[in-house]
């Protein structure tokens, strides 16, 4: 069959969310992927020995608990289960760890080991915004980006919205400058931001981001088989709707005729058509510069798809099968997430001051063991753990290829500082550097998982450029749905639910 009513360009999260309820509406809908597999940065293979199996991009999620798709697509049905963890994070400095738990009266008490009067101030935080959050912030990640005015003149309505216009005056650093004392407490604030949203301290006009962290409303959560399963819960709902995914096919030209996307050519010359509809979940760049081209587009949209910025850093991750679960000191065991060798802001700012000069001295750990929530991602009382570490996509010297070996074992011996069981317990070992992000996922340009840097002129109305913002093109019948739109990368599925909604209301369809 090469005649369908939607064509989705990859096979990424976004892209099965879009072709999901696409094909719920009763349309037929076929998602073409470059690659043989399904779920883009929804990985997880046995990198390291048999029966270990590892999550090489994504190893947990924030939104699970809002993420319409969730219950919309039936992904539960399907597969897809969550684990939350109790203790959410735990950041290390010296003999103390400060822990943020899923309970704030256990929180609190952690904070209160480092500064009573942060304590208090974090917990009147949370208390006050939770709500906000829950009711006016998560839903926007689910809604078309309003412009500026529109925003203001929402936000101006409440005192909460007040306080949010003047924190978009501020920085994430000058936030928690601002609020606390304790040196721990605000980076650990600062790390939260960094992975999974990938906005760093500095970045003008995200102050209220720190506000979002401390409210506790994106909670860290796993899924049961590892990340691959929402993956494949996402493929077999649009499965049942009667939509298909069309692996093994790269997508070399987007059909254009009268102005309007008619469907896509993939390597071999087959060509798909969409009699209602195209829609593109990779790479900006990629999708109008090489798979549109430029005659089709005018002169001003093309300089601003040239002067789209990609993320300011890549991620190396290090992937570990082992005997016995790392052990922490101070103990951090019961932490999912725990963050290593960063405990003030003033060491954050360096480490990606040195990041942007190419270099990777003394970095950050952002470290799980995902098998002591989820024993079925390992062998029987075996474990696996990750270390994701924030690194330049390009070195000053030499390339990720040369490196990569050495890169390994600086990172596990600073590991094991902190662990000393760590490297007795090593059964294999693997490495994803950002060259082998690019080379296993070509939407990932650079080794940039959110597909655009997130600052605020790359941000709501401004994500990809204003005029794209919507999710729609000057291209009739072509439309985005992927991560270089609201509300940007990480597994949200905040682009593909919008995109999805917008096409259908055009369409005039229900679902």
């Amino acid at each position: 069959m090469t005649e369908f009513d939607a064509i989705v360009i990859g096979a990424g999260h976004n892209g099965l969310i879009t072709a999901g309820y696409l094909a719920k509406a009763g349309m037929s809908v076929a998602v073409i992927e470059k690659r043989y597999e399904a779920g883009g940065g929804l990985c997880t293979e046995q990198i390291t020995l048999p029966g270990f199996l590892h999550n090489l991009h994504s190893y947990y999620h924030i939104l699970a608990d809002h993420m319409p798709a969730y219950k919309d697509l039936e992904l539960e049905k399907h597969g897809a289960r969550y684990i939350c963890p109790e203790t959410q994070a735990g950041l290390v400095s010296g003999d103390k760890a400060l822990k943020i738990y899923e309970n704030i009266d256990k929180t609190q008490k952690s904070i209160a080991k480092f500064s009573e009067k942060d304590a208090k101030t974090y917990r009147k935080v949370q208390e006050d915004y939770a709500e906000y959050m829950e009711t006016i912030i998560i839903p926007a990640i689910y809604s078309p980006p309003v412009t500026p005015s529109e925003r203001y003149a929402a936000l101006e309505g409440t005192p909460e919205g007040r306080t949010f216009l003047e924190l978009d005056r501020s920085s994430p650093l000058e936030v928690v400058d601002d609020l606390f004392e304790c040196e721990e407490l605000k980076a650990e604030i600062l790390h939260d931001l960094i992975y999974p949203r990938w906005v760093l301290p500095e970045y003008h006009g995200l102050g209220s981001m720190a506000i979002l962290s401390i409210s506790q409303v994106e909670r860290r959560q796993l899924v049961i088989g590892g990340s691959h399963t929402l993956a494949h819960a996402l493929w077999r709902s649009l499965k049942a709707s009667g939509g298909v995914v069309l692996a093994n096919r790269a997508v070399r030209k987007i059909l254009i005729k009268n102005g309007a996307a008619t469907g896509v050519e993939v390597a071999d010359g087959t060509k798909y058509i969409a009699k209602k509809v195209v829609a593109s979940s990779i790479d900006l760049k990629q999708t109008f510069l090489e798979l549109i081209g430029e005659e089709y587009l005018d002169e001003n949209l093309i300089q601003q798809i040239k002067n789209y910025k990609s993320d300011d850093f890549s991620i190396f991750t290090i992937h570990l099968a082992l005997n016995e679960p790392p052990k922490y000191i101070p103990d951090v065991n019961d932490a999912f997430h725990i963050i290593l060798n960063s405990e003030t802001p003033e060491k954050i700012i360096d480490q990606f001051l040195q990041i942007r000069k190419g270099k990777v001295k003394d970095p950050i750990l952002y470290c799980s063991t995902p098998t002591l929530w989820d024993k079925t991602q390992a062998l029987l009382s075996k474990h696996t753990a990750v270390a994701a570490i924030p690194v330049p996509y390009k070195l000053k010297k030499g390339s990720w290829d040369d490196y990569k070996e050495e890169f390994i074992e600086m990172c596990i011996e600073k590991w094991s500082e902190f662990a000393p069981n760590l490297e007795k317990n090593i059964l294999g070992k693997a490495g994803v550097s950002p060259l082998d992000i690019e080379r296993r996922l070509s939407n990932m340009v650079n080794g940039s998982a959110f597909m655009g840097r997130i600052t605020q002129d790359q941000m709501e109305f401004f994500r990809p450029t204003p005029e794209l913002s919507r999710y729609k093109t000057p291209i009739k019948k072509f439309y985005l749905c992927g991560s270089c739109c609201h509300p940007g990368g990480g597994i949200t599925g905040g682009p593909g639910y919008i995109a999805a909604m917008t096409i259908l209301e055009d369409l005039g369809v229900e679902l």
